[in-house]
Formats: structure tokens, C-alpha cells, sequence
């Protein structure tokens, strides 16, 4: 879910096509051409407000999130820095691409979807956040998958807790770019359990979102 700098004007194009929603949220308006669809991208929406509202975290003031048929990268979703807008896959073109071994492969397709729309949200409240370096690209996906798995059920959050041994310490060391590109999953399960044992994690997604504590590193 990596993000790109600049605005796929060909995934705009196929947006534009589509039926845009204004939800009730009063943030997100829904694009898709199908209306169920759209309704899905509002109620996930919704999931993904709520861990950063009652977490009193930034939400975006605006946001524009399209279901599409295909993304520019290997990703299930997309945030477009500097646009306010997302692409994420349909439910059945996520069912085509998804991982069966990976970190959410417990999940129908239904609530993997849900979960996207939170993972792209939660990046959206991070443009333009300070960071010291080229960029925090782990710093960014660390939000964005706590965001992600915060907004799952209990039971939905348990077969990722159980990737990791019980007891299992993990530390900022653990939370770096390599691992995010190399294993992906696990720096997800990591981010979780990380998250987890810290004090007030609430505040401390607070530091991660205004970018007062980075996990990224400079390069060598």
C-alpha cells in the first residue's frame, strides 16, 4: 500500500465515470458505479473515523475515495499525496490479488475491503506530516496499519496477534522500512503488538500521526 506522489489521471479518469456519494460522515464522498459500493466505501469510512475520533486524532477534512477495478501498483489501495484521494480495489478485484498467506488472508473479502478504506484514511491524516528525512515511509505505514487493525473486531484482531509468539517484546527495532518491504505482514503484526504494549496507546498515535516520533532511519 505504498504511496505515489503524484495522481494516477488514469484511475481518476475511470473515478470520474463513476457515481460520487456524498456520505454522512460529512468527510468522504464515495465513488463507484455501483451504489451498494458506494454505501460500503461510506460505512468503512465510518470504521476508520471513529478509531481516530475516539483516539482524538486528525481526521481529513475532506476525502475522496474511489472502488476501482485496478491500482498503478501491486497494492489493494492507494492515497494520492497532496490530492485527498484514494483508490481502492473492489471487493472483487481484491479477491484476485490478495495474499492467502497474509496478514488479513482471515478475512472475507467484505471486511478486507472495509479494512483498506481504514488502512488509506488513516495515510491521508499523515500528508505532509514533518519527517526528517527523504521520507517515513515506516513511520506512515505504522499509523495507517494500527489504524487498520484497530478498526477490526476483537476476533478479527486475533489470528494477527497470534503471528507472534505470546509474550513476544517488540521493539522500535522492529519497526523499520526493510521489514516493511521485505515482510510486509509481519511488520503489520508488529505494528500491532508494538502498539499494544505501549502506555497510552492512544497518545502515543498521536506523536506517530503529527510526526514528533518517527520510526525511519537515514539511509546508510
Amino acid at each position: 500500500m505504498r504511496r505515489l506522489l503524484a495522481l494516477s489521471f488514469a484511475g481518476m479518469a475511470g473515478a470520474v465515470m463513476a457515481q460520487p456519494q456524498a456520505c454522512d460522515n460529512g468527510i468522504v464522498t464515495a465513488v463507484a458505479d455501483d451504489p451498494a459500493l458506494r454505501t460500503a466505501i461510506c460505512t468503512a469510512s465510518d470504521r476508520g473515523l471513529s478509531v481516530l475520533r475516539d483516539c482524538g486524532l486528525r481526521q481529513p477534512e475532506t476525502l475522496t475515495i474511489a472502488a476501482v477495478a485496478q491500482v498503478d501498483t501491486p497494492c489493494l489501495g492507494l492515497f494520492h499525496c497532496g490530492e485527498q484521494f484514494v483508490e481502492v480495489l473492489t471487493p472483487g478485484a481484491m479477491s484476485e490479488l490478495r495474499d492467502s498467506e497474509g496478514l488479513f488472508a482471515h478475512l472475507p473479502v467484505e471486511r478486507l475491503f472495509d479494512s483498506v478504506v481504514a488502512h488509506e484514511l488513516a495515510h491521508s491524516t499523515m500528508d505532509g506530516a514533518p519527517c526528517p528525512f527523504d521520507n517515513c515511509i515506516a513511520s506512515q505505514e505504522y499509523f495507517a496499519y494500527a489504524v487498520q487493525i484497530a478498526s477490526l473486531t476483537e476476533t478479527e484482531r486475533a489470528p494477527i496477534e497470534a503471528r507472534l509468539e505470546p509474550d513476544q517484546k517488540v521493539s522500535r527495532d522492529n519497526i523499520n522500512a526493510m521489514i516493511l518491504f521485505m515482510a510486509p505482514h509481519r511488520f503489520g503484526a508488529y505494528t500491532w503488538v508494538h502498539l499494544t504494549q505501549r502506555d497510552g496507546m492512544c497518545a502515543y498515535l498521536g506523536r506517530v500521526q503529527s510526526g514528533d516520533l518517527v520510526f525511519d532511519r537515514p539511509h546508510p
